[in-house]
């Protein structure tokens, strides 16, 4: 019962945290972060489902490579976006 409990919440949590980064597309750093999340309770999802292989490269490639990029690209964009206001 309690292995149930903990799926059905591992379950709504990715939808959940799916939702909020799709909605938050107007604060790119929120967008992040919550694309952070879920990614590693993914990672924590192909653990439960025996699948550890799978869950060790969701958390390298999804919550580290994929995340340093997208931090690296708010980042432009915030460069970029301070440069056109100041002319």
């Amino acid at each position: 019962m309690i292995a149930l409990a903990f799926d059905l919440a591992l379950s709504l949590g990715l939808v959940v945290l799916a939702l909020l980064t799709v909605l938050r597309r107007t604060r790119p750093l929120s967008s992040v972060l919550l694309f952070l999340a879920f990614t590693f309770q993914m990672a924590l999802v192909w653990v439960r489902l025996n699948a550890p292989d799978l869950a060790l490269a969701e958390a390298a490639v999804g919550g580290v490579v994929t995340s340093v990029v997208l931090f690296d690209t708010v980042g432009r964009l915030r460069r970029h976006k301070g440069r056109s206001h100041g002319r």
